[in-house]
């Protein structure tokens, strides 16, 4: 019995980060917002891919760098492109919805 008394308590209770903790002073962010920032990610993701690429050609920079940011800059597009075409697939079904 003298182990099981030395185990301390474990309390049910925990403490969030204070980065997870929301506060009601903080506007959320809407749909545009989060779409406004995925398309400047994706547009800093091709600049930087196209000057690596430059880089890698001009001599300035590895050529194993200038492909990674290639294909980096390629998924952003095709993903930006799905998006898109996703977006614009629930549009013309809205616009199909009888009144």
């Amino acid at each position: 019995m003298d182990g099981i008394s030395s185990i301390s308590s474990v309390s049910l209770e925990t403490s969030l980060p204070a980065e997870r903790v929301s506060s009601t002073s903080a506007v959320a962010k809407t749909f545009g917002d989060y779409v406004t920032d995925a398309a400047k990610e994706t547009v800093a993701t091709i600049r930087s891919g196209e000057t690596a690429m430059i880089n890698g050609l001009s001599g300035k920079g590895s050529m194993q760098d200038a492909v990674n940011a290639i294909i980096a800059a390629e998924s952003s597009l095709q993903a930006t492109m799905a998006i898109r075409d996703k977006a614009i697939t629930a549009y013309n079904e809205i616009l199909r919805m009888p009144i």
